[in-house]
């Protein structure tokens, strides 16, 4: 599952390795990033807030072309911005994350800047990171998380193997801010949401069991156009289109806000 746990950013310029030791002390790493999925969602979710150029993430190389976690693991994805890595100078041996494109960059592990906290546990829960502001995605009274592209029935059975269900929008001002939160901000064409008329034709229902309202159609939507029974979301323009529910999408998983431990 993209981006599941906590995520901080920390704003005191620190190394590499000072900024490891202090995600550790909060409960957590230098964030590992394992999908694009899990890249946009927190694009989406820090670049507003966050002011600044990039920062740490878990990522190091200790030999030429090897790069690790901060767990000693190799790496298997990577988000590098063209040109990158590159050892400019030859001492660039850290990761760090570009606010500005969510891209990564190779850079001089001591030369000092924010850092991206990542935990596994949720916030709220038992080693979750210890932090004043997270990189939660949260509109609302609702947390959001995309996954990885999957049909509409695998999506929401990963929902809610999370505790979710795929995205319900009951209204026209929940719509309007979703896509204030992340429309322009994800490189995602579309994704699922949780509305489909697969039981009966012409009789849209959330997967939550909803009442289903106003659903954000786009113009001549839904049209059913060769056995189009699922809904994607466009985050181009916050509207809606019916899909043919084998397609694989990226999906919008949603469940309540979890409120922070105090």
């Amino acid at each position: 599952m993209a981006a599941t746990g906590t995520y901080c950013v920390f704003t005191e310029l620190q190394s590499w390795p000072d900024a490891e030791r202090h995600c550790e002390e909060h409960g957590g790493h230098l964030a590992s990033i394992t999908s694009e999925a899990e890249v946009q969602v927190i694009r989406a979710a820090i670049v507003s807030p966050v002011s600044g150029e990039n920062v740490w993430l878990g990522l190091v190389e200790p030999t030429e072309g090897r790069w690790l976690g901060p767990d000693a693991k190799p790496i298997r994805f990577f988000a590098w911005n063209g040109g990158e890595p590159n050892n400019d100078g030859g001492a660039e041996n850290c990761g760090s994350w570009l606010l500005g494109s969510g891209r990564w960059n190779d850079v001089d592990c001591f030369v000092p800047r924010m850092a991206l906290c990542k935990s596994r546990s949720p916030a709220g829960t038992k080693g979750a990171l210890k932090c004043a502001e997270s990189a939660r995605l949260v509109v609302g009274k609702r947390e959001y998380c995309l996954q990885d592209a999957a049909t509409w029935q695998n999506a929401q059975a990963r929902c809610a193997q999370s505790g979710g269900d795929l995205a319900v929008i009951e209204s026209a001002e929940e719509n309007d801010a979703l896509f204030a939160a992340i429309g322009a901000k994800i490189d995602v064409g579309s994704m699922w949401i949780g509305l489909s008329d697969a039981a009966k034709e012409d009789d849209f229902r959330w997967a939550s069991g909803e009442p289903v309202g106003a659903p954000p159609w786009r113009s001549g939507e839904p049209n059913n156009l060769g056995d189009e029974d699922c809904a994607e979301w466009l985050p181009s323009d916050g509207r809606a289109n019916d899909l043919a529910c084998q397609e694989k999408r990226a999906s919008l998983c949603e469940k309540p806000k979890v409120e922070a431990a105090r």
